[in-house]
């Protein structure tokens, strides 16, 4: 029940917030998420729900730059 359900992802591009992502229907703890390439300054993400549990944890987030 504490498995994330959905996310969206969002990158802050020249001021302004972008969605660069999400994912609806997750059933793995480890999700790799493939964003829009943009140049940011700043991600944030919407943990958006679980199968059951009122809460939400987040361990960790990497973010790389993509190829060229």
């Amino acid at each position: 029940p504490e498995l994330l359900k959905s996310l969206t992802a969002e990158a802050r591009v020249n001021g302004q917030w972008v969605e660069v992502g999400s994912i609806d229907n997750n059933r793995t703890r480890l999700i790799r998420l493939d964003l829009t390439k943009v140049r940011t300054t700043a991600i944030r993400l919407h943990l958006k729900g679980t199968y059951g549990r009122p809460t939400v944890k987040l361990f960790e987030v990497r973010c790389y730059e993509g190829k060229p």
